[in-house]
């Protein structure tokens, strides 16, 4: 009664015009009802309450997006034209929602699912929950829009340097806490660190993100998801299409706050999860530290905030992780969910899902190499042949099969065949640790080597393109950047320290990895999940040394998704550690120190203090805040150039500039090196606020990033002003 209680609430929303409130509260019911209740419906659960948790927000995502896929593939072909409209969606999730309560095998209650135990449930929990897991994020949330209305950044200082100590002091009192309390501290911190970046303006903050929401306003604009053409490999992605686009329009919220705000949320589970994993073999502590490090070295917001899609994708391989290990679950269950989660990986983002695939082959494959596939592993193992068949099986039907959106491997293919792996393709000619450090760093050029650059590869790549007269470019040579005062010593010391930090944290966590595999050859409950581990441990470094793979998928990135498994190798150096007497408070010490080090240096509250930087989430300005805010006068810009432009008509924009315009649509003739020896007669170019505030323009051309002062003696000599809003301006 309470679920059609619910229920019924639910469609009065969706019916009236609500509150914000309200609009939020419907959101939560989507994110969790539907998934709890058919989770509720599989008989034995996970232990962990976060486990449990996060099945039923991953089951949810997965019936919110068979509806809109069912819907726009099915109510079509019945009169329907657009099925992604709210009666047809709200009706959609009322069969999803009551369905199961109509089974005979309902066999406890969905809450009683997620809680467990709900008579011990006291006012003090529900508080504590509140506080850390909910008011946090809100606080966070808050600080950014006070940010984005010019009102300082002293809200979003004091949330990230609250949500610091929290993540630092819990590993040291964690024995005065309820159990529940240190992943509710993961979760409150990860979700603040997220927040205060993706809600900084009023647009999608990040670089991918604009491309993600433009497919995701294309899908609502025709009220259905159709298989895309080209193999448009965001289009078909119903992480940023069909999911947002339910979330929006059942529950009231703006489709900008889903990916700004709801996907966050989602991806806060992710070090939660890592945290369960890791406590399967390891104490508490250990497990808890290995995802509090990897929520503070701020990896995890600031290389995901801006990819909507792999925030739902992560959530989904942490799942994976997580049900492996969970033992207490039947062996079929387990098998079922693996697959579902690559299900779920295979139709939100690719990349993630490829990562999974490799993953689970190359562990299975370690096992059987090293003899640990003997007959009881085989047996009691979750990665089975059947289970691998099955994972290629969804990610090939849904990439190949159906949206035709594996180009990406295709051209990874012909990299490999053209110039082989390409190992530590930065900085070359520096020393080999020097090019191992900056092996995920996009190679920085000067001005003058920018522009050279530029023309010989567009002279290549696109031959139809004719500059001005070389004898009027050479007159506007194309100059550096204007400086902008970098940091003092002990900005660059801290900064140089940080990196220290993180690299020897990576060194101990791939020997704890190498040792929690070894010591878990004789143990058919730890030796997968240790060769699962090592194949991780290999993919990663693959990607980091070799320029080739990375261009599918980035290390950084990689290295976040690798947390889920390679935690287990931090948890065991500080177990470890923990287990030694005269070393154990010292390292409990250590381990928090280290901690909120990385957190304060991964949130840059030490550039803010130090003199070393403006970081965006503290600040309006800075240089993420150059290349990344967005405004109204922007968007106005950019919309007029995409009206006035012909069909196939160039468009010259920087490459922050360029985001802007692939936000309100998906126009292919975009350069985006602004340089005199490229720009052509006849062609528009569109100057955002920054490049006129600042008087820079940032470009990447053929993996070479380059800083220069934007050319407007050039543009004013050359071209006229069409458009302008005062601080935006159009040339042609």
């Amino acid at each position: 009664m309470a679920v059609v209680a619910l229920v019924v609430t639910l469609d009065l929303a969706a019916a009236l015009p609500g509150t914000y409130a309200g609009r939020v509260l419907a959101a939560a019911f989507l994110l969790v009802v539907p998934g709890a209740l058919l989770c509720a419906l599989a008989g034995p659960r996970p232990h962990s309450a976060a486990l449990r948790l996060a099945w039923a927000v991953g089951t949810s995502l997965l019936v919110l997006m068979a509806i809109g896929l069912a819907e726009s593939l099915v109510l079509p072909h019945l009169g329907v034209t657009a099925p992604l409209r709210r009666p047809p969606l709200v009706a959609g999730v009322d069969l999803a929602v009551l369905g199961p309560l109509a089974s005979p095998r309902v066999r406890r209650r969905p809450v009683a699912f997620l809680l467990g135990d709900v008579e011990r449930v006291l006012g003090r929990d529900v508080a504590t929950v509140t506080v850390l897991g909910a008011l946090l994020p809100l606080a966070a949330a808050g600080g950014a829009e006070r940010l984005n209305n010019g009102r300082g950044g002293a809200m979003a200082i004091a949330v990230a340097v609250v949500a610091t100590v929290l993540l630092a002091a819990t590993g040291i009192v964690h024995r005065r806490l309820p159990r529940y309390v240190p992943g509710v501290v993961l979760f409150g911190a990860a979700a603040s660190f997220l927040l205060l970046l993706s809600m900084r303006s009023d647009h999608p903050y990040g670089y991918d993100i604009q491309a993600e929401f433009q497919v995701l306003t294309s899908t609502l604009q025709r009220g259905a998801w159709t298989v895309p053409a080209h193999g448009n490999a965001y289009a078909a992605m119903l992480s940023v299409t069909v999911l947002p686009s339910v979330l929006s329009t059942v529950s009231g919220l703006a489709p900008v706050t889903v990916l700004k705000a709801i996907f966050p949320l989602v991806l806060a589970l992710f070090p939660v999860l890592v945290a369960v994993t890791a406590r399967r073999f390891l104490p508490w502590p250990a497990a808890y530290t290995a995802a509090a490090l990897l929520v503070a070295q701020g990896l995890l917001a600031a290389d995901l905030t801006g990819i909507a899609r792999q925030e739902i994708a992560l959530c989904f391989f942490g799942v994976l992780v997580a049900t492996v290990v969970a033992h207490e679950v039947p062996l079929a269950v387990r098998r079922g969910a693996v697959v579902t989660a690559m299900t779920g990986m295979a139709v939100t983002h690719y990349s993630t899902a490829y990562f999974a695939l490799v993953v689970l082959a190359g562990g299975y494959a370690v096992a059987r190499a090293t003899g640990l596939a003997r007959r009881t592993w085989r047996h009691r193992s979750v990665v089975t042949v059947a289970v691998l068949a099955a994972s290629f099986g969804v990610v090939a039907l849904w990439n190949v099969g159906v949206t035709r959106s594996a180009g990406n491997v295709a051209d990874l293919a012909r990299s490999l065949a053209s110039s082989g792996p390409d190992l530590l393709p930065s900085t070359a000619g520096g020393s080999l640790l020097q090019r191992f450090l900056a092996a995920d760093v996009t190679p920085t050029v000067s001005a003058r080597q920018f522009g050279e650059l530029a023309s010989r590869y567009y002279e290549h790549a696109a031959p139809y393109l004719q500059p001005y007269p070389a004898a009027l470019v050479a007159r506007y040579p194309l100059r550096a950047a204007p400086a902008t005062g970098g940091g003092g010593s002990a900005a660059a010391a801290l900064g140089n320290l940080a990196t220290v930090a993180s690299e020897l944290l990576l060194v101990l966590t791939v020997v704890g990895a190498v040792t929690f595999f070894w010591r878990s050859r004789r143990s058919a409950a730890r030796s997968e999940v240790g060769a699962l581990a090592v194949a991780c441990l290999a993919l990663v470094g693959s990607l980091r040394l070799s320029g080739t793979l990375s261009s599918l998928y980035n290390a950084p990135r990689a290295q976040v998704q690798a947390g889920a498994l390679l935690g287990l190798g931090t948890a065991s150096v500080l177990a470890w550690l923990g287990d030694r007497r005269r070393t154990a408070r010292l390292a409990e010490v250590g381990a928090a120190v280290t901690v909120g080090f990385l957190a304060l240096s991964g949130s840059g509250l030490l550039a803010l203090w130090s003199g070393g930087g403006a970081p965006d989430r503290f600040t309006n300005r800075g240089e993420a805040y150059a290349r990344s805010y967005i405004t109204d006068a922007d968007l106005a810009s950019a919309r007029w150039v995409l009206e006035h432009r012909q069909p196939g008509q160039v468009v010259f924009a920087d490459t922050y500039a360029a985001l802007q315009l692939r936000e309100l649509a998906a126009p292919r003739a975009v350069v985006t090196a602004v340089v005199p020896s490229v720009l052509t007669p006849g062609a528009f170019v569109y100057a955002s606020a920054t490049n006129l505030s600042t008087g820079v323009a940032r470009s990447e051309v053929d993996g070479r990033f380059a800083s220069y002062a934007m050319p407007t003696a050039f543009l004013g000599a050359t071209k006229d002003v069409v458009f302008t809003t005062g601080t935006t301006t159009v040339y042609r």
